[in-house]
């Protein structure tokens, strides 16, 4: 009895012993399919679509944002379209009644200030549940007491310009004052819109004058900025761009040319003031949100996160590119009596300065706004080599500009100055032109400064594919680089005797050259690339040597690059690149 019980008790265990083997098995074989799964090996094509689908394209992104923006709630649609009528039923009722005399003035006058005092109050009391009915309240508010000052002074003539100005100074001070108590990014867009536009608005003859005008719009600017360090609203930032520049211009424009040192420099340092806002302003509240990301977070610009990675960076940072060349620019209007060069060396100057802010903010973690200053650094560069350079000296240094910033996109991985190298290229190709037309070609071929330095432009773009990552733009320089050889070649022997014999003599050997090294390397795109060399020397050959040159030439060049391609189709037989190969 005994050995039966414990040879019952061992085939139990043994039983339980294949069951915990044959579990094992199915754990493992499990974990090998989820494994599978996870690196995309037996990926059904139902969760591949998915996927696919939650990483949309630049068009389903933008669609989305649009969407989010614009799909408001009845209710928000009612508000922002009510207060609307609100206000326009207000300017309607002043100017009514003003053609048909139905009220005093200042009854009209005391209506819209009564109707302003009451949006106001209605919206200080409103709940803090309904915010977006408080904001549009408020906002409407603002605009009923900007309206009833304006028309107390320009249509009624009620109170004086300086009560006028100084009133319309109240309602900015309010309306900002109500945006930050309340955090109403929309009234701040509102009091930086009346603001800079109270001097146009009352007066626009500008009672201010130019310096006066300059001085109130700083003060502003100033405010304003202080406002986004605090707050960090993207739309007051652009709202205080737009119109602190539009107004800046403006007296710009409205210098005199008989205008006294005074005027030019309180101009001067206006302009100044609103570029170190504008375009440092953004930067130190970067640098705040770096060192302190819960005290100071990062302004959401919306639609800029969301661009594709060839822009770069949002749309927000183009406060710190355009600023700088505004201020260049109007600088230039201000101060037309200086002579060109000291312009170009301050374009230098200022080109070394954001170069140099570039590699700080780097170095201080500050990436996002890095490129914005190395794009402002390229484009001073450009301008100051512009003004000081002519002819061949300056197609050489705007060559190398753009094979450097080429470089430094690819090493700083900056889309911003990839793309700033492209424009460069545009210029390159475009100064060239101009130089082929106006410059006077040496008898010697080569040996003068015009053909030195479009040999050293062509070496440049030769060199810009070895620094690019895509391969259509690759070939796009390569395909420009091949073009330029064929006509700068064209150009320098054109000038010899029997100068068409050259030509085509170099043509011939480029095609050939490009034909074998496509050959060995195997490379469908150099292939194609020579055989379009190829079909431009053949050409050359029937249209224009045929009528040019002497007969001994004709019969040494069709007879000589004849043997020699019927040379290198037999020796290379078996090695060209079939159109699947790279």
């Amino acid at each position: 009895m005994q050995e039966s019980g414990r040879s019952s008790l061992e085939d139990r265990v043994e039983r339980l012993e294949e069951r915990v083997a044959k579990l094992q098995g199915s754990m493992e074989a499990l974990r090998a399919a989820l494994r599978e799964q996870s690196n995309g090996v037996s990926e059904p094509p139902e969760e591949d679509a998915a996927r696919q689908d939650a990483s949309p394209g630049m068009a389903s992104r933008v669609e989305a944002w649009i969407r989010e923006r614009v799909s408001l709630r009845s209710e928000d649609w009612l508000n922002r379209i009510g207060i609307a009528l609100l206000l326009l039923g207000l300017a309607f009722l002043f100017k009514y009644s003003a053609d048909a005399g139905w009220l005093v003035p200042a009854v009209r006058v005391a209506f819209g200030t009564a109707l302003g005092g009451g949006l106001l109050w209605s919206g200080l009391r409103m709940q803090r549940t309904r915010p977006a009915l408080r904001q549009v309240l408020l906002g409407g508010s603002s605009a009923a007491f900007y309206i009833t000052v304006f028309a107390s002074y320009q249509l009624y003539g009620l109170i004086p310009y300086a009560a006028g100005f100084v009133g319309m100074i109240a309602v900015t001070a309010g309306t900002f004052a109500l945006a930050i108590r309340q955090d109403g990014a929309a009234l701040g867009a509102i009091g930086a819109m009346g603001g800079l536009g109270t001097p146009f608005v009352l007066d626009p003859g500008s009672s201010l004058g130019v310096s006066g005008l300059v001085g109130y719009a700083v003060i502003l600017l100033v405010g304003m900025a202080a406002i986004y360090l605090y707050r960090g609203w993207r739309s007051l930032i652009a709202t205080s761009a737009v119109g602190g520049w539009l107004v800046m211009l403006s007296a710009v424009i409205g210098l005199p040319n008989d205008a006294s040192a005074f005027a030019q420099w309180t101009v001067q340092g206006g302009l100044v003031a609103t570029w170190l806002l504008l375009g440092g302003v953004p930067v130190v509240r970067a640098w705040l949100h770096a060192r302190s990301p819960e005290q100071w977070p990062r302004p959401d610009w919306a639609l800029g996160d969301r661009l594709p990675s060839a822009v770069g960076t949002p749309p927000a940072y183009a406060l710190v590119s355009i600023s700088p060349l505004l201020a260049f620019t109007a600088s230039q209007l201000v101060w037309n009596s200086v002579p060109d060069a000291v312009w170009g060396g301050i374009a230098l100057a200022g080109a070394g300065l954001y170069g140099t802010a570039y590699l700080q903010l780097r170095q201080n973690a500050l990436t996002r706004y890095a490129p914005a200053h190395a794009l402002v650094a390229a484009v001073l560069a450009a301008i100051g080599l512009t003004i000081l350079l002519d002819g061949a000296t300056l197609l050489v240094a705007l060559g190398v500009e753009m094979l450097m910033l080429h470089w430094a996109a690819r090493r700083l991985s900056a889309p911003v100055l990839r793309w700033t190298g492209h424009a460069f290229a545009i210029l390159v190709a475009v100064v060239w032109i101009e130089q082929i037309e106006t410059i006077e070609r040496g008898v010697t071929p080569i040996m003068h400064a015009a053909g030195l330095s479009e040999l050293a432009v062509l070496a440049c773009v030769v060199t810009v594919p070895f620094v690019l990552t895509s391969t259509v733009v690759q070939r796009t320089y390569r395909a420009a680089a091949l073009g330029g050889w064929l006509a700068w070649s064209w150009q320098e022997f054109a000038v010899l005797a029997n100068g068409d014999a050259y030509t085509s003599a170099v043509w011939g050997a480029t095609a050939l050259t490009v034909l074998v090294v496509a050959a060995r390397r195997r490379t469908a795109a150099l292939q194609y690339a020579g055989f379009a060399t190829l079909a431009l020397f053949v050409g050359k050959l029937f249209l224009v040597d045929l009528a040019r040159l002497s007969a001994l030439w004709r019969i040494l060049l069709f007879l000589g690059f004849g043997a020699v391609f019927l040379g290198i189709s037999y020796a290379l037989s078996g090695t060209w690149p079939s159109a699947d190969d790279e």
